[in-house]
Order: C-alpha cells, then structure tokens, then sequence
C-alpha cells in the first residue's frame, strides 16, 4: 500500500518544507522509491530542490484541480521525483470552493500512484484551508 505522509501545520516557519525534503532525500538515498509533492503557493520545496518554478508546466495545482496526474520529474537524487508547485496553487483554494467533494481531490488523484511508489511526501501551505484539508484527508500518516 501507498504511504502518504503529509506535512501540515497552520503556522509558517516551522520545517514542514525541511523536513519533507530531507526525509524524502533520506528514504529515497535508502533505495525506496519516493514522490515529493509541492502543494505550497511559495514553491519552497521545488526551488529548494533546484528547480526554477517560473519555468514549470505540468504542477501540483494540475494534479488536484484538473483531473490529470502530471508527470513527475526526476531529481538529482535517484528514486525521488517531484511534482512541483507554482504560484498558480494561488487560485487553487478559491477554485476548489464550488467542486463536489472538494476534500477528496487530492486523494483520488493519488490513486494513479499506486504501485509506482513507496512513499508519497506532501509539503502543506502554512494553513487549514482547502489545500491542507485534501492533504490531511489523503494522508495515511
């Protein structure tokens, strides 16, 4: 079975981003197969692992709002893939607002994962807003 592990506290400034990339980069450094999912507007965890958020197409707001699953790309570490976040997770909180079952879109979309990964790491906005909440309801840990 697929773990989930969300990052998610309300405050700013705590190490939700430090820890879901260090811990990804440790269990993927371990041969485990790992996806880090950027879900922040501030894009920390994607510029954090070396990647220019202005030159992105296919993100994390494609995977919870549009019913597709991106394709990952591959870091410089071995087994661990990124979906990345762009400033375009702005909207994501007001978009989400009028779909039916709103909380669950994230969840169903991991599904696609299922059986490609071992681990799935998401790095939380600093709030309890609909982005968290698809976080905290797709989580296993």
């Amino acid at each position: 079975m697929l773990e989930i592990i969300g990052f998610c506290n309300q405050k700013g400034g705590v190490g939700k981003t430090t820890t879901a990339i260090n811990l990804a980069a440790s269990v993927a450094h371990q041969g485990r197969h790992v996806l880090l999912i950027d879900l922040d507007p501030q894009s920390n965890t994607t510029t954090g692992l070396g990647f220019n958020k202005n030159s992105i197409n296919s993100n994390s707001y494609n995977l919870v709002l549009d019913d597709i699953s991106p394709n990952p790309v591959k870091t410089a570490l071995p087994n661990l893939d990124l979906i990345p976040a762009t400033s375009d997770l702005v909207a994501a909180e007001a978009n989400l607002y009028g779909m039916p079952e709103k909380e669950f879109r994230l969840k169903r979309a991991l599904q696609a994962f299922q059986g490609d990964y071992d681990f799935v790491f998401i790095d939380a906005p600093p709030s309890l807003g609909l982005i968290t909440i698809n976080i905290l309801t797709a989580a296993t840990s």
